[in-house]
């Protein structure tokens, strides 16, 4: 299973053959998912401030792009939800859902947290 995190602060580890890449800004998060394949790709809504330019960062640019063009994603399997924000987890789940199969994140899927930089 190859998975995409998009989350600025929580870390997952899975099973020991699974590929996990974390990434941590809008644009890391679109990079990998126009040049890469991916089993999963792990949507947070609130992304904080951008280290490198300090502006508040949420998902909904990707949303946009993905809903207006899913043809910009290489490829993508499904998508899951983990955001503390539950409008947000919705806006999310209604942008995507006609392209992807889209679940939020359940029990068992956040067990795998590692890490939370809060």
């Amino acid at each position: 299973m190859k998975r995409l995190i998009i989350d600025d602060k929580r870390t997952f580890e899975f099973y020991p053959d699974d590929v996990t890449v974390h990434a941590r800004t809008q644009f890391e998060g679109m990079e990998y998912i126009m040049n890469e394949t991916w089993d999963e790709v792990w949507f947070d809504h609130d992304l904080g401030d951008n280290k490198v330019t300090g502006e508040y960062e949420t998902t909904r640019p990707i949303v946009f792009a993905l809903e207006e063009d899913p043809s910009l994603a290489r490829g993508i399997g499904s998508i899951v939800i983990q955001s503390a924000n539950p409008v947000g987890a919705v806006w999310i789940k209604q942008g995507l859902m006609t392209h992807w199969p889209v679940r939020m994140a359940n029990r068992k899927d956040m067990s795998f947290l590692v890490g939370d930089d809060d």
